[in-house]
């Protein structure tokens, strides 16, 4: 049995009718907290929940001005006679089409309580907003909770966003779901203006939220993006994979950089592109934000640099501090890819090409630890070397050898990587797939005090080896490494 749980005010010409339809597809009863209507909310309520069991509250006075509150008081109602689920949604939120078939199989996950859901803001009907204000569709939020009469719920006291359930339900089993949730409470130009004039009343130092998003609620030219409904067999099938990168980069490189990874192949996945700007360039920064990556896509900044990071037609300098930042930074990356749940990290360099189908060929040699084979001439004029090697720091052949057998040996293990294949090597790095669970051992880039190699990619090499996993080199669609600028020049002769 799911119960819906839901606040009303003056819903009649809203999105209510709707809603409501859509959740009695899979709701066995509905709990109405009507908080002050004086349109005919009510009386659409009780029209559309016909032949379900229900119950309306009526507040003569609204309670919204003390949200904690008014939802103590939703919660309150929505528990009694203990029901088995309860699913919150507000008045404008409406499951996509394929939750209605799939939600009966959710609610007998024994091992579940409570399920969160990704909520798309639209701006209008077929549109959702993204930008870095406006994002709620990167993270997942708890809609479907399990009622547990043992357990001691409780409520964060806050007049202005203290969430539609107790703050501490994550602290029962829980798991995130691919359905997704379309929020129609941004979707006309009316609806934004008095929402921006309410938080600007009720917050008008962003004491409770964020004062920039308030303003930009009034953006005349918001970046919008086109909704594709998924069914059940989509949504069900599909992996998911985080694409992140720190960026810190010129805007030549980047620009084809960012290129090569729109034309990603993401139609046997979901996708989001998590970069971080780490730009010394605004010209790079703007066109990293301002970049329609085709799907999901979060731009996080990074803290204050204190070093500058040098490139030339030489070669990159490096000192202890700027690997120290790029280690902290891949690090944040893998903290938000467990956090949400994905089932495999790809970190890629700003200044790799690849092909298309590289992420979907990678996940079919169902390896924790994967990288793609690039070859690159680090000093002008040298011998091209790979992204890969067997011992130590950079060695590729074993160090005890004699210097005639580690030659040899070197000389093998370079023409090998050259013919297309997967092989176990001892290091790698750059355009690395990851499956989180992998992550979720202990897999990161952080130094290692008691060795003396120096960079984040041998540290995470090093890590996992004494973890027991295997690393592995593909060599079927090798990358292209702009390690130049000059290197750009060199695409055109490909």
């Amino acid at each position: 049995m799911i119960r819906l749980s839901m606040i009303v005010k003056n819903e009649e010409h809203r999105y209510l009718k709707l809603a409501l339809e859509s959740a009695k597809k899979y709701i066995s009863e509905a709990v109405i907290i009507d908080d002050g209507s004086t349109d005919n909310t009510v009386a659409l309520c009780k029209e559309i929940l016909q032949g379900i069991p229900y119950t309306i509250i009526e507040n003569k006075q609204s309670k919204f001005h003390n949200e904690w509150e008014l939802r103590v008081q939703q919660w309150e109602e929505s528990i009694k006679n203990k029901p088995d689920w309860i699913i919150f949604l507000d008045a404008d939120e409406i499951f996509e089409d394929g939750f209605a078939f799939a939600v009966n199989e959710l609610v007998k996950d024994e091992d579940c309580d409570l399920y969160s859901f990704r909520l798309y803001d639209f701006w209008d009907d077929e549109h959702y907003r993204e930008d870095s204000f406006w994002c709620a569709h990167t993270v997942y939020r708890p809609f479907l909770l399990r009622y547990r009469d043992g357990f001691s719920y409780e409520f964060q006291k806050s007049s202005q966003h203290c969430g539609r359930m107790p703050c501490n339900v994550f602290n029962l089993p829980n798991k995130l779901s691919e359905y997704r949730v379309k929020h129609y409470g941004w979707a006309s130009v009316e609806d934004r203006v008095s929402k921006y004039n309410r938080y600007m009343e009720l917050d008008p130092n962003g004491t409770h939220g964020s004062l920039a998003q308030y303003m930009s609620i009034l953006d005349p030219n918001p970046n919008l993006k086109k909704w594709i409904e998924h069914d059940k067999k989509e949504v069900m099938q599909k992996l998911r994979v985080l694409i992140g990168s720190s960026v810190c980069q010129t805007p030549k490189i980047l620009e084809k950089f960012l290129e090569s990874t729109k034309a990603i192949d993401t139609s046997s996945f979901d996708a989001l592109f998590l970069f971080i700007d780490d730009n010394q360039d605004e010209i790079s920064s703007k066109m990293l934000r301002e970049t329609d990556m085709g799907c999901d896509k979060l731009v996080l900044e990074a803290p204050p640099r204190e070093m500058v990071y040098r490139t030339d037609e030489i070669t990159h300098y490096w000192d202890n501090s700027l690997v120290l930042r790029v280690a902290n930074l891949k690090n944040k990356i893998i903290t938000y890819a467990i956090k949400h749940e994905f089932d495999y990290l790809f970190l890629i360099d700003s200044d790799l090409l690849i092909d298309p189908g590289l992420i979907n060929h990678l996940i079919a040699q169902k390896k924790d630890i994967i990288s793609e084979i690039f070859w690159t001439m680090w000093q002008p004029d040298t011998i091209a070397m790979p992204n890969a090697w067997m011992y130590d720091k950079y060695d590729m052949a074993h160090p005890a050898l004699s210097e005639d057998e580690r030659n040899r040996q070197a000389m093998e293990f370079l023409v090998r990587l050259r013919q297309p294949g997967v092989y176990e090597v001892g290091g790698l790095g750059a355009s690395t797939l990851i499956s989180v669970p992998a992550l979720k051992k202990g897999l990161n880039f952080s130094p290692i005090s008691n060795v003396s190699f120096w960079g984040e990619d041998r540290w995470f090499c090093i890590r996992a080896a004494v973890l027991g996993f295997s690393l592995f080199i593909d060599t079927h669609f090798p990358a292209t490494h702009l390690y130049r600028d000059s290197d750009i020049d060199l695409l055109e002769d490909v």
